[in-house]
């Protein structure tokens, strides 16, 4: 009589554990009588051949965040920097009708455009380390397939910029100038206004 699935799925699974047994029984009792054999305290081949891939790409990507974190220039002094005062009245015009005039973080290092009608722009001051963290995390968000990431050419130091529409549309740009960088966030992916995201990058990173 054929078996049914479950009872081949049951055979295979006793099949497999019939050798652990039979070793289990000699650590237990010994050949002959003898001393029990002690088990190997390596663990199976394929156990450490299948950690092996995982532990290799951490180390990979921390030797890489290192590596940029140390070639990277050192943060520079952020006090009395204003980003609202670092972006030209004309590129800001160049946005659209503001809703309400430009408005400012607490700190200063954060100004808020809002749009009428939409969208909404939000420039940030941020030092060279922070840039390297968020390079890093960006990196690996896009090799994980969840935001598409992109290279900025001719904005400050390898500028880059991410975009993604999983849970609303989002675009993100930065770039960094010496010990510092400007982040500019935005929630739409046209291509027009991802230009004028980078127009503001460009503005901030040559007022600082």
């Amino acid at each position: 009589m054929a078996r049914s699935p479950r009872g081949r799925g049951r055979a295979a699974a006793l099949s497999a554990l019939a050798p652990v047994a039979a070793l289990a029984a000699l650590t237990v009792t010994g050949c002959g009588g003898q001393a029990p054999l002690a088990l190997p305290a390596t663990p199976p081949a394929s156990a450490a051949t299948a950690q092996a891939p995982t532990q290799s790409a951490q180390s990979a990507r921390s030797a890489q965040s290192a590596q940029s974190a140390q070639s990277a220039p050192a943060d520079t002094s952020l006090s009395g920097v204003h980003a609202c005062a670092l972006v030209p009245k004309a590129t800001v015009a160049a946005l659209g009708q503001l809703s309400s005039p430009a408005a400012p973080s607490s700190d200063g290092l954060t100004c808020f455009y809002n749009l009428t009608g939409g969208p909404s722009y939000i420039v940030s001051v941020i030092s060279r380390s922070q840039y390297e963290l968020t390079k890093t995390i960006d990196t690996s968000e896009a090799q994980a397939g969840l935001v598409q990431l992109t290279r900025t050419h001719g904005l400050g130091d390898e500028g880059f910029a991410i975009s993604s529409t999983s849970g609303g549309p989002v675009y993100n740009v930065v770039a960094a100038k010496g010990g510092a960088a400007v982040n500019v966030t935005l929630d739409s992916v046209e291509p027009a206004n991802e230009q004028r995201a980078d127009q503001l990058v460009a503005a901030a990173l040559a007022g600082l």
